[in-house]
């Protein structure tokens, strides 16, 4: 069946300041504007670092956000910092590159948007791994016109990143037929795409009220091609999201969890150091955190959770494998019950005999999903 309209192809954020996301604080920013010498214009560079870069000395993946700028950095580098705290997804450096580049379109000029990969590659992607520790995992996410940019790099680069979140504004007839083809021919070579993931998602008709089964069934075909005619080297997710909804959007959430590379995980174990205190520790015997203490000895588990102490504050990690589930943020914080657990920033702790007890006028309960 032909498409005689455009549909709407999209992997958009939620600008929606959710109090659960930006209690969480916001990595240290370096921007700049640095010349460049492939697209003879300045580009300018937002980067946010995560939260554990100036002390600690490990290496980071980079998210490369295209046509990203200030105030949507900010967003995505604070949405992918709540999923490392939440899902255990390896912290990572966020790299905004605001091109200001009208040129860019839903149909990829060939000659134009070869320059901006011979960009990426001579130019922005040594000088970050030239100036910040990284380990040479790299994403590129890009979202409207942007996304098309984003899928072109994956079938003409595949080799530049290991991971691509790619979407456009609007998807027509001609815009999968392209791409069809383009996969066809860039697929002849199926080592190039060995370990390369790809999310792509939809907004399934709820902007317009428009539900386009076309669009569906296309980029579900899309993404089979690309794992078929891969010989599963490509590991392709295509999803239709029916809503916007009140959290930042799942499409990105969703891609970056598919995308990402997972962090190496050692062994936990609980144990009681020379100072009587119970601590979450690793394989090298580094303390990560203290244990809430209760009864004169750790936390009890509650549901499966366990109450755990960083920097003062109050989380829950899981009481088997002791990772951290809910990220310590809470002053005050009680064990979860039916699937909720009681918590506070502006509480008291009031003696009460041998005992303590904690007041608030301002109490929350929150799920084991860090939802308030």
């Amino acid at each position: 069946m032909k498409i005689k309209h455009s549909f709407l192809f999209t992997l958009l954020l939620v600008v929606f300041k959710s109090k659960s996301i930006y209690a969480q604080g916001f990595p240290k920013v370096k921007e700049s504007t640095v010349p460049s010498t492939i697209l003879k214009k300045d580009v300018k560079l937002i980067v946010r670092l995560p939260e554990s870069y100036e002390t600690s000395k490990k290496t980071y993946p980079v998210l490369y956000f295209l046509n990203g700028m200030d105030k949507t950095v900010e967003e995505v580098s604070t949405m992918s910092q709540k999923l490392q705290g939440d899902k255990n997804t390896s912290e990572m450096i966020v790299v905004g590159i605001d091109i200001k580049d009208e040129n860019i379109d839903r149909m990829p000029d060939k000659a134009h948007s070869d320059k901006i990969l011979s960009y990426f590659e001579k130019e922005l992607i040594p000088a970050i791994t030239k100036k910040y520790r990284v380990n040479g995992q790299k994403i590129l996410y890009g979202k409207s016109l942007s996304g098309s940019l984003t899928l072109y790099a994956f079938l003409n680069k595949p080799t530049l990143f290991n991971g691509y979140i790619a979407a456009s504004k609007q998807w027509y007839e001609k815009n999968n037929d392209y791409f069809t083809a383009l996969a066809k021919k860039s697929l002849q070579n199926p080592e190039n795409f060995k370990s390369r993931k790809i999310f792509l998602a939809t907004l399934n008709g709820a902007y317009n009220n428009n539900n386009i089964p076309e669009v569906d069934n296309q980029m579900t075909a899309f993404s089979k091609l690309l794992m078929s005619k891969s010989g599963n080297k490509i590991s392709a997710k295509y999803q239709a999201f029916d809503d916007w909804g009140i959290e930042p959007q799942p499409s990105f959430n969703n891609g970056l969890l598919f995308v990402s590379p997972k962090p190496k995980t050692a062994s936990l174990t609980m144990t009681q150091n020379t100072n009587g205190k119970w601590v979450i520790m690793d394989s090298k015997k580094t303390t990560l955190y203290e244990v809430f203490p209760y009864d004169n000895g750790p936390d009890s588990p509650s549901e499966g959770l366990i109450r755990v102490v960083k920097n003062g504050k109050i989380g829950y990690a899981d009481a088997k494998t002791y990772t951290i589930v809910i990220t310590p943020q809470f002053d005050c914080a009680f064990p979860f019950e039916n699937g909720k657990a009681k918590v506070s920033n502006q509480c008291k702790t009031i003696k009460d005999g041998e005992h303590s007890i904690w007041t608030s006028d301002a109490w929350q309960y929150v799920d084991k999903k860090g939802k308030f």
